[in-house]
């Protein structure tokens, strides 16, 4: 199997998350409850899973292996997928800090605000991974492609499978949280 087909089977798991990231941000507005813990659970699984788990194959194996055969990750396309990593994980911690902010509040306007701001954040975090993903998929992934027969694609292969084996009962647990959180909010 190509690399690039594991990368892209993760972005669905990563677009099952952003239906409950959608389905908290329209909760948010209408200004309906939302359980701290769950939105906990939530950006726990965006910073484990995706900026974890899924950033770690992309920035550690495949932009190495790139790197390795001359692309540079300074400019180009791996420096543009570089840059969407780096914003999403400012807007995971400034939703974990609105998050906080909730759970602090003292005040009906200081949780307001906690909320607005929240899902303020998580709305800019949906739009870039759409985007970061369409960009992956339609651009980084065929671009590698082209470049990793010049590869050894099977240390390629044995890296990813190396780190499911490493990760596979915290992977697990990820993803039946974020299973638990679809089925409570989205289903």
């Amino acid at each position: 199997m190509q690399p690039t087909r594991v990368l892209t089977a993760e972005h669905r798991r990563i677009e099952q998350a952003l239906v409950v990231v959608s389905a908290f941000i329209a909760q948010l507005r209408r200004r309906e409850p939302l359980a701290g813990a769950d939105v906990d659970a939530l950006l726990t699984f965006l910073r484990r899973y995706g900026e974890g788990y899924h950033h770690e194959l992309e920035e550690r194996i495949l932009a190495e292996a790139l790197s390795q055969i001359g692309l540079p990750k300074d400019s180009g396309p791996v420096a543009a997928m570089l840059a969407q990593h780096r914003e999403a994980e400012k807007l995971i911690e400034i939703a974990r800090s609105a998050s906080a902010r909730r759970g602090e509040a003292s005040s009906q306007a200081a949780g307001d605000d906690a909320d607005r701001d929240l899902a303020d954040a998580l709305q800019a975090y949906e739009r870039l991974l759409v985007q970061h993903i369409r960009y992956e998929e339609h651009v980084l992934y065929p671009f590698a492609e082209r470049l990793l027969p010049l590869l050894r694609m099977d240390l390629l292969i044995d890296a990813f499978g190396r780190r499911d084996a490493e990760q596979a009962a915290a992977i697990e647990a990820q993803l039946e949280a974020l299973a638990a959180l679809r089925r409570r909010y989205v289903e």
